[in-house]
């Protein structure tokens, strides 16, 4: 009986999901601010940023910023990637309705891929309110409600099939 409640229960919070989804005007959706059509260029490295589909965060996607400048967002289900010359760099994750900020360092050589899978799931926030301050709390440095975890190119290109098909 207990096994069957289980996708009950899941079929119904998707449900609730999608109808607020629909209610707010839609859920996340991926944007690239760079040409996802480009032709490799070997000079440069390729950094894929891949959100695999789960149910949890469909409705928010984060900020992605290389060395402060936004190069986009990824929506559940989908990736975006851009092409950047040979230096160090810093990616960051953040999202204007959550507290805290993911920031990851990589050091890019010619010809090379990267692959950075992002989930959600930071630590837990809390919002403390003294008379009429609010502060938040529990959000340690260089981490944030979603994170990215590099993941090697077998993987990398196993999850963007997945999204493809």
């Amino acid at each position: 009986m207990v096994g069957q409640r289980f996708p009950r229960r899941a079929a119904v919070l998707a449900a609730l999901l999608i109808s607020a989804c629909s209610a707010f005007g839609g859920c996340a959706t991926t944007t690239a601010l760079e040409p996802q059509n480009t032709v490799r260029d070997t000079k440069t490295a390729r950094l894929y940023f891949i959100r695999p589909s789960t149910i949890i965060g469909v409705a928010v996607s984060p900020d992605i910023k290389i060395n402060g400048k936004l190069i986009g967002n990824v929506a559940v289900g989908s990736y975006i990637y851009v092409d950047r010359p040979a230096a160090k760099y810093q990616i960051t994750l953040d999202h204007e309705f959550e507290p805290g900020s993911f920031s990851y360092d990589v050091a890019l050589k010619p010809g090379e891929d990267h692959y950075f899978q992002i989930v959600q799931g930071g630590p837990p926030n809390r919002v403390v309110i003294i008379g009429n301050n609010a502060t938040v709390v529990g959000v340690p440095s260089k981490q944030g409600p979603f994170q990215i975890t590099p993941v090697d190119a077998q993987t990398g290109q196993a999850m963007i099939g997945r999204i493809k098909s």
